[in-house]
C-alpha cells in the first residue's frame, strides 16, 4: 500500500516560548494545524520519563577562527589549501 500522507518537516531554531520576542509557537501552531501526528526530537530525561520542565538554562559564546567552509569533504580538500 501506497501511504498517502504528506511529510511536511518544521524546523524550530528557537522552540522556546520564553524568549523574548520569540513567535515560534505561534508560527509551529499555524504551520502544525490540521496535522494527523508530530514528531518532536527534543530530548528527554536520561531515564526515559518525560521532561515537562527542565530546569535553567546555559547559554555559550563561542568564538572561531579559520577558513569558512561546510562540513564534508569539501571542508577537509579545503583545509588542505591553506
Amino acid at each position: 500500500m501506497i501511504c498517502s500522507l504528506f511529510i511536511y518537516p518544521i524546523l524550530a531554531r528557537d522552540e522556546e516560548c520564553l524568549h523574548y520576542g520569540s513567535t515560534t509557537v505561534k508560527v509551529l501552531m499555524e504551520e502544525g494545524r490540521g496535522a494527523a501526528c508530530a514528531f518532536n526530537m527534543e530530548t528527554g530525561l536520561i531515564n526515559d520519563k518525560l521532561c515537562v520542565s527542565p530546569k535553567g538554562k546555559t547559554e555559550i559564546q563561542i568564538s572561531v577562527e579559520g577558513v569558512e567552509a561546510h562540513a564534508g569533504l569539501w571542508a577537509c580538500v579545503i583545509s588542505q589549501l591553506f
